[in-house]
């Protein structure tokens, strides 16, 4: 049962700090994201409007969707790493009652 316990204690704490740390990134990415957007919105103004100025912003303002979306994908892995911590709260603290009763009896 040792090897349970230590797995115990690692685990969720480690499921814990993957969520927080993709959450983290996500976050950035989309401030990031969002700054590009600001950039970009201005490109055909400070280049002066043409073809390669409104190809390259189109070209970027795409780019940053795609990368938008990542980033929502990065926050959706860090909800099911979240779900899985609390999945595992609800088996050990199950287990550690179990664990009392036995003990009890």
């Amino acid at each position: 049962m040792s090897g349970h316990s230590d797995e115990v204690t690692v685990r969720t704490p480690a499921l814990r700090s993957a969520a927080g740390t993709a959450r983290a990134l996500a976050q950035r990415g989309i401030d990031a994201t969002e700054r590009l957007g600001s950039l970009v919105s201005h490109l055909p103004d400070a280049m002066g409007h043409g073809a390669s100025a409104d190809g390259f912003a189109r070209f970027a303002a795409r780019w940053a969707q795609n990368y938008a979306g990542k980033m929502g994908e990065l926050t959706t892995v860090a909800a099911g790493l979240e779900a899985a911590a609390n999945h595992y709260d609800k088996i050990d603290a199950a287990a550690a009652a179990a664990v009392g009763r036995a003990q009890k009896s």
